[in-house]
C-alpha cells in the first residue's frame, strides 16, 4: 500500500509540476503472462526527497529530473494506479485490459489503454463552439467529418471549424484578462465603467475581442484593444500596476506551461507489434506522445496487437511427425 501511495504520487508530479518536457517519459512494458511495468521519468521543480524508490537522473537550479519504476501483477492494477490531486488543473482517469489468444504455433496479444482527461485550464466550454466529433477530426482525423465532401466544400467546413477553435480559445484568453482587470479594477484612473457595470457588460465586451488574437503584442497592446471599445484611455494604464502585471505573467506561464506539455512514451509487448493505431514502430517498441493535443480531446486510446511466435510447438509438432513416421514404419515392417 505504501509502494502504491509513492507510485501515485509520483504520476501527479508528473502531470503537475512537469517543467521541462524533453524530460517526461512513461516508459510501459507487457509481459505475456499479463503482468507488466512502468517507468516514469519526469522534470519536476519540488525536491522529491518524500519520495521512495526514486533516482535523480540529473539537477540544475531550475528542476530535477527523476525516476521511478513499478511492477503490476495486470494492467487493469496498472491502470487503476493513476491518480490526480484535487488541486491540479486536469485530470486523468486510465482503463486497460490485455487479452491474448493461443493459436499453436503462435500466441496473439491485444493491449488497450484508455486515457480520459477533463481540464479546468479553460474556463469556457468548448462544446459551445465545436463539437466532439469536430475537435476529436481536429486532432487525430476521426471520425472523417468531411468523407462525402468535394474540396471545396470540405475547404468551407475546416476554414469554419479553425475560425471557432481560434474563436474559442481567443475568449478563453481575453476570459483570464478580464478576471484580472477586475482584481485590479480599483486601481484604474477614470474608468469608463465603475466595476459592477464593467463585471455585468464583459461577456459582451469579450465578444467583441474574439476575433483578435491575443497572443498578438505586449500587455499593453492588448490593454489598447479593451480601451478601444470605449474610447478611452484608462485600462492601458494597468501596464503600469506592478500587482496587474505580476498576475498576467504568472497566468500566460500557466498557459505557456499547459502548451508545452508533452510527454514520451515507449510500449513493448510479447514478441513483434502487429498493429496499433498510434505513434510508430521503433526497434519493435511503440513510440506514442501524450501531448496538449491529445489532453484538449478529453480522450486517448491506445489499441495494440503483437504476436508471438510459440517456437516450442514447432518442435512438438516435428517430434510427434517424426514419432508418427518413425511408427508407420515399424508397423510396415
Amino acid at each position: 500500500m505504501k509502494k502504491l501511495f509513492v507510485y501515485l504520487n509520483i504520476i501527479f508530479t508528473m502531470f503537475v509540476m512537469v517543467s521541462c518536457d524533453e524530460n517526461s517519459e512513461m516508459n510501459t512494458i507487457i509481459n505475456s503472462d499479463g503482468s507488466c511495468s512502468r517507468e516514469i521519468v519526469v522534470s519536476v521543480k519540488e525536491n522529491p526527497e518524500r519520495f521512495e524508490n526514486w533516482d535523480i537522473v540529473s539537477q540544475n537550479k531550475d528542476s530535477i529530473v527523476v525516476k521511478y519504476f513499478a511492477n503490476y501483477q495486470s494492467v487493469e492494477q496498472m491502470c487503476n494506479d493513476w491518480y490526480t490531486h484535487e488541486n491540479s488543473d486536469y485530470k486523468i482517469v486510465s482503463s486497460g485490459n490485455f487479452d491474448k489468444s493461443f493459436k499453436w504455433f503462435y500466441t496473439d496479444y491485444c493491449f488497450n489503454e484508455t486515457f480520459k482527461f477533463s481540464s479546468n485550464v479553460f474556463k469556457i466550454p468548448y462544446n459551445k463552439y465545436f463539437t466532439d466529433e469536430e475537435l476529436s477530426f481536429w486532432n487525430f482525423g476521426k471520425p472523417n467529418i468531411i468523407q462525402n465532401l468535394n474540396g471545396r466544400e470540405a475547404c468551407n467546413m475546416l476554414s469554419d471549424l479553425e475560425k471557432r477553435i481560434s474563436n474559442w480559445m481567443n475568449i478563453c484568453y481575453w476570459n483570464e484578462m478580464f478576471d484580472i482587470i477586475e482584481n485590479n479594477y480599483s486601481s484604474i484612473i477614470n474608468p469608463p465603467l465603475n466595476s459592477k457595470e464593467f463585471s455585468e457588460k464583459r461577456d459582451s465586451l469579450i465578444q467583441k475581442l474574439m476575433n483578435i488574437d491575443f497572443y498578438l503584442g505586449e500587455i499593453d497592446e492588448k490593454l489598447k484593444k479593451i480601451d478601444e471599445l470605449f474610447g478611452s484611455e484608462a485600462f492601458v494604464s494597468l501596464a503600469n500596476n506592478k500587482g496587474f502585471v505580476e498576475q498576467f505573467n504568472l497566468k500566460t506561464e500557466e498557459y505557456t506551461a499547459y502548451f508545452n506539455r508533452n510527454y514520451k512514451c515507449t510500449l513493448k509487448m510479447p514478441g513483434n507489434i502487429k498493429n496499433y493505431n498510434l505513434g510508430k514502430i521503433v526497434d519493435n517498441s511503440l513510440i506514442y506522445n501524450i501531448d496538449i493535443e491529445t489532453m484538449t480531446a478529453n480522450q486517448l486510446e491506445l489499441v495494440v496487437t503483437s504476436r508471438k511466435i510459440n517456437v516450442w510447438a514447432f518442435v512438438v509438432s516435428v517430434l510427434v511427425l517424426i514419432v508418427a513416421i518413425g511408427s508407420f514404419f515399424i508397423k510396415r515392417k
